[in-house]
């Protein structure tokens, strides 16, 4: 982090003030409970003055937190579950939102299920709502679209970075700031859905741009598409699958479109599809009803580079219930066989910790599953 600081510095760009930032030198072994009790205690207090440093300056002006952070490793999910458990009893009348990066299907930490798992469990009950980018998409999105043979930290951030500034920059329209975390986590999460995906158009290499022109139609058709089949990469897609076979149901989507000429909001009409969301939604007076939760989404004039036109989709669907059931298939084989279990008991995650993330994971996935 430090490295990072001095380097923006050195381009004369924007940067966060250095009295601000918090980093150090040292790892927590992989492991989340030694990153959430260890440096979780040692750290907290630290890193919430500096927190309180900023928001004072603020004032009335603060109104939700942006969490980013892994959910393999031990400092990144650990110390990042206890800052975000932190922030929210400090900031209770503040929206937390939570970016979190799934690891690798077939990852090179042993413990990483469990650490997913407790991470995971936590952010589910004190985030208002949590945007998943798994690895394994995003190297997807690399290797097939944007020409890099071999997938690294620098190509799989970039795609991250596009996808968490094209769907939360906030929009100036008329002098009224919009599209901020608080009008997002409001329109798309309950306390019983909190769970959202990322999806965005268009996916090339640099160096074929130059030679594309971009529609705004045939941007919201490929959109459209990943959505009903629950694609992250815009090539190759199911086009046999519509509204009324696919398998994919939300309770609510916000499509944010950045780029030149006029709006393109009535290509995205397909959002106000009965279909696509649950039998029971329109009945249900507490939950929001299609037409309310989607609107006509965002446009902004301003163009998001490289593109002159993109288009970003946040939806809180089922995309994410395979994954969760598979890991929770995991984590219970691990548990059920005691296996790694003394590590995380030697920090103070026991085995009745581990039981209450399962029921509270299981609960979570329910609530998903429902969606018919």
């Amino acid at each position: 982090m430090c490295e990072v600081v001095i380097l923006i510095r050195q381009k004369k760009e924007w940067c966060y003030d250095p009295k601000s930032v918090f980093f150090g030198q040292r790892g927590a072994g992989n492991n989340w409970a030694f990153g959430y009790s260890h440096y979780g205690n040692e750290m907290t207090e630290q890193i919430l003055d500096k927190v309180r440093r900023v928001s004072e300056q603020m004032e009335q002006r603060l109104s939700s937190f942006l969490v980013v952070m892994s959910l393999a490793g031990g400092t990144g999910s650990g110390l990042g579950t206890k800052i975000t458990e932190a922030v929210r009893d400090n900031y209770p009348q503040r929206f937390v939102f939570s970016e979190v990066v799934w690891p690798f299907k077939h990852g090179e930490i042993i413990l990483q299920d469990y650490n997913t798992l407790l991470s995971l469990s936590s952010l589910a009950r004190v985030s208002d709502g949590i945007l998943i980018h798994q690895n394994d998409s995003i190297q997807n999105i690399c290797e097939k679209r944007l020409g890099v043979s071999k997938s690294n930290f620098a190509s799989i951030n970039q795609v991250i970075s596009t996808q968490i500034l094209g769907s939360i920059l906030p929009c100036i329209k008329q002098h009224h700031c919009c599209n901020n975390i608080g009008e997002i986590v409001t329109k798309l999460c309950s306390p019983s859905h909190k769970l959202l995906t990322a999806y965005h158009v268009p996916q090339m290499a640099d160096n074929v741009i130059d030679f594309t022109t971009l529609k705004w139609e045939s941007l919201a058709r490929d959109l459209k598409q990943m959505y009903l089949t629950g694609s992250s990469v815009d090539e190759q897609l199911d086009w046999s699958v519509n509204s009324k076979n696919t398998k994919v149901r939300s309770i609510a989507n916000h499509i944010v479109a950045r780029g030149t000429s006029k709006s393109p909001m009535e290509d995205l009409e397909f959002l106000k599809d009965s279909q696509l969301y649950p039998k029971w939604f329109k009945s249900r007076p507490q939950m929001r009803s299609p037409q309310s939760s989607t609107g006509q989404g965002i446009f902004s004039e301003k163009p998001m580079p490289p593109f002159d036109k993109s288009m970003f989709l946040l939806s809180n669907c089922q995309a994410n219930t395979n994954l969760i059931d598979k890991l929770l298939a995991k984590c219970w084989k691990m548990y059920s066989a005691k296996a790694y279990l003394h590590q995380y008991s030697k920090h103070g995650v026991d085995e009745s910790d581990f039981l209450n993330c399962f029921v509270n994971l299981e609960s979570l996935l329910n609530n998903y599953k429902k969606l018919k």
